[in-house]
């Protein structure tokens, strides 16, 4: 079964006098014919791994840009050219509150969701596929990942830099808000900042750091969307190199979040992979599901495996 985006695997629940997991269809049989049978509830956790100790110079250094990992996005819009529930109203209103989204009356409409990240906050889908149709694409290339990995296979200390919401800092352009009108149970709303789930969104955000760190990439700084890695060969180098990137991201006022950062480690993962000292391997949470998975006992597991 799958846990948000990533396959979680759910071991046979065997009782000490041979129970049998049952079907919802075997189930409601076996009530009907009055047979003892149990209920579980599962409930399902994701604990992300901890980075490792940051060395002292380094906590120096991210003490002067606090300002730069605030718990949560500044309440105004960037200056740049540019389930239904109790929960999901929680989100909106907080989203009106911060200048993300207003109010619309607009002939565009795209239906929403809201799915549930891995932290248990709310994530805010837009299905964008008619307006996505007729956009005139714009095909600005995507970093190759194994060009990443090149730049990063020599270096020693890395840093991981995660934007907060890194998309909702950008600014729609002015007068296109209309067109990012989602329609929700609470009415309808449009967007002032650019939202996940436009054909364009990845090429937009990618133009924008390539312009906001232009001259440190692939000298010191790899970035894959909205991930950026600062690279050096020795900590000295590492405090100046991640100086310089923090102070640029200050400058344009871009926010990161510094729960979801590592800084000075010697390992990190990154886009499904672990780098370390001129090693790359696959990240093992990734390949998991595989290696637990066990082989079919019966017909049944084989046609509906967990």
């Amino acid at each position: 079964m799958m846990l948000g985006a990533k396959p979680c695997i759910i071991p046979t629940l065997a009782g000490r006098n041979g129970e049998k997991n049952l079907s919802a269809m075997q189930f409601e049989k076996g009530r009907k014919r009055n047979e003892p049978s149990y209920l579980c509830t599962l409930r399902f956790e994701e604990i992300e791994q901890a980075s490792g100790p940051i060395p002292g110079v380094i906590k120096k250094l991210l003490k002067e840009f606090e300002d730069v990992m605030p718990d949560e996005l500044p309440r105004k819009l960037p200056r740049r050219g540019q389930l239904i529930t109790k929960s999901s109203w929680k989100q909106l209103k907080e989203m009106l509150e911060s200048g993300i989204i207003k109010p619309a009356k607009s002939p565009y409409g795209a239906p929403v969701l809201f799915q549930k990240k891995a932290d248990g906050s709310l994530r805010m889908c837009c299905d964008y596929r008619a307006l996505n149709k007729i956009t005139v694409k714009n095909k600005y290339p995507i970093p190759l990942v194994a060009d990443c990995f090149d730049r990063l296979s020599r270096a020693k200390y890395f840093t991981k830099i995660d934007l907060r919401s890194g998309y909702w800092q950008v600014r729609i352009k002015e007068g296109d808000e209309a067109k990012t009108t989602v329609v929700t149970r609470y009415g309808a709303f449009e967007f002032l900042v650019m939202p996940f789930g436009l054909t364009n969104a990845p090429a937009t955000f990618s133009t924008l750091m390539n312009q906001v760190l232009h001259g440190f990439l692939d000298e010191f700084v790899v970035v894959y969307l909205d991930d950026i890695v600062v690279y050096s060969g020795t900590l000295a180098e590492h405090v100046e190199h991640l100086r310089q990137v923090l102070t640029r991201l200050r400058e344009h006022e871009l926010y990161a979040k510094v729960s979801k950062c590592s800084f000075a480690q010697e390992s990190i993962s990154f886009l499904g992979h672990i780098v370390e000292r001129g090693r790359i391997r696959m990240d093992p949470k990734k390949v998991q599901a595989i290696e637990e998975w066990r082989p079919p006992s019966d017909v049944h597991y084989a046609q509906d495996p967990p």
